[in-house]
């Protein structure tokens, strides 16, 4: 397998049929950045309550962040990401919230 391919095997969607044809030829796949998920979070006034991934990523996060104790700050995760390319690898999985108005 060639050098380029070697991560998809080490990805748990390569190993169910269903998933891998997701993972891999999608008909309709979006890739999204995390600043265009906070573009279209503000367009739609909703509110980034945080991700859902392993406690161990959101304790490397804070200790690299310490001014974002909750986590919520996409711009730093940009950046996190960017520092470490595997957080995201399967995709973002995140919750939002809709502020309560009076």
């Amino acid at each position: 397998m060639s050098v380029e391919l070697q991560w998809l095997s080490q990805q748990p969607d390569y190993y169910s049929m269903s998933e891998c044809r997701d993972l891999l030829f999608h008909v309709q796949e979006h890739r999204l950045t995390l600043g265009r998920i906070e573009s279209f979070l503000a367009e739609l006034g909703l509110r980034f309550v945080g991700f859902e991934l392993d406690p161990r990523v959101l304790h490397q996060y804070r200790a690299r962040f310490t001014d974002d104790p909750s986590g919520t700050n996409l711009h730093n995760w940009a950046s996190f990401e960017a520092e470490n390319p595997d957080t995201f690898i399967g995709m973002y999985q995140f919750w939002i919230q809709q502020p309560i108005t009076a």
